[in-house]
């Protein structure tokens, strides 16, 4: 999965901007990192609240390997199921930024979850459920190519 790939199953639902991070893809709405791509798969944040969604639909988690252990993330892989049903992809995107939100807010110190702006400054982000235009902090997106 790659940035265009994204803007195809994520962007009708959604605005969201991405960074690449560690050889992946971090995705991004607000200033939150709700969901990731790694090895050619994507991943959505996850909490005791909405990983019961993903156990039941047999997912697994992104983990990775140190020199020292094996490290499993809050990061689950998106079913199958949900590439075919958008109801069902707007349910786990919705429990992905919803655990994203929550983790922050769980962090002390954090009063809100505004993007930070960066001396890179902002870029318009992809279409939102309303139909709107936002704003998140990121590197300027690739021009798409056309089909």
């Amino acid at each position: 999965m790659n940035e265009d790939d994204l803007a195809d199953l994520l962007g009708p639902h959604l605005a969201f901007a991405t960074r690449r991070m560690f050889g992946g893809i971090g995705v991004f709405q607000d200033g939150e990192m709700f969901a990731l791509v790694a090895d050619g798969e994507l991943y959505f944040k996850t909490d005791p609240i909405n990983r019961e969604a993903f156990v039941a639909a047999q997912s697994a988690p992104f983990v990775y390997e140190t020199r020292a252990r094996r490290v499993e993330t809050s990061y689950w892989r998106l079913p199958e199921a949900a590439f075919e049903d958008t109801a069902m992809l707007a349910a786990y995107i919705d429990g992905a930024l919803a655990a994203a939100r929550r983790k922050r807010a769980s962090k002390p110190g954090v009063a809100s979850t505004k993007p930070k702006r960066t001396a890179g400054g902002t870029v318009k982000m992809r279409s939102t459920r309303t139909g709107g235009q936002g704003q998140a902090p990121s590197r300027p997106a690739k021009p798409r190519k056309e089909s």
